[in-house]
């Protein structure tokens, strides 16, 4: 009988607030809300939208880049049509996942490493689990 009870006063409460005049009324926020984005330099954008303006990047360049799971920085500061990846050591490579694959590092791991700040050598070389010394004492978990 409680539960009868109680679901009836949630109702007329509701009720209260749509009975109210438009003003009144609890806002929701329609659609999705921009992500905040960091780049390396420490630069903060609202939106990929914000990022690509500052960069002078084509949005839509940059979001199809960050869905094949490019970093953050690659994907606004590389041209488009870019022609080579270079790693660490200067090794050339066609294409991110050929380097990717060279290093036998997963695309989305190595992003999500590079955007945290990690090196490019730190990003590409240690084993999934382990974090570098610098970054250890900043991180509970590890890439």
């Amino acid at each position: 009988m409680k539960a009868v009870q109680r679901y009836q006063e949630m109702k007329d409460q509701e009720r209260d607030v749509y009975a109210a005049p438009m003003e009144q009324r609890p806002r929701k926020k329609s659609g999705p809300q921009p992500k905040t984005l960091v780049d390396r330099d420490g630069n903060v954008f609202h939106g990929l939208r914000g990022a690509c303006q500052a960069y002078g990047r084509s949005y839509e360049l940059a979001k199809h880049r960050l869905f094949d799971n490019w970093p953050l920085q690659y994907a606004l500061e590389m041209p488009p049509g870019c022609e080579a990846f270079y790693d660490h050591v200067g090794n050339e490579f066609r294409t991110l996942a050929q380097m990717c694959r060279y290093y036998e590092i997963d695309r989305a791991v190595f992003a999500k490493r590079y955007d945290a700040g990690w090196t490019l050598e730190d990003a590409l070389m240690l084993p999934v689990g382990k974090t570098p010394k610098k970054l250890a004492g900043e991180k509970e978990e590890s890439l």
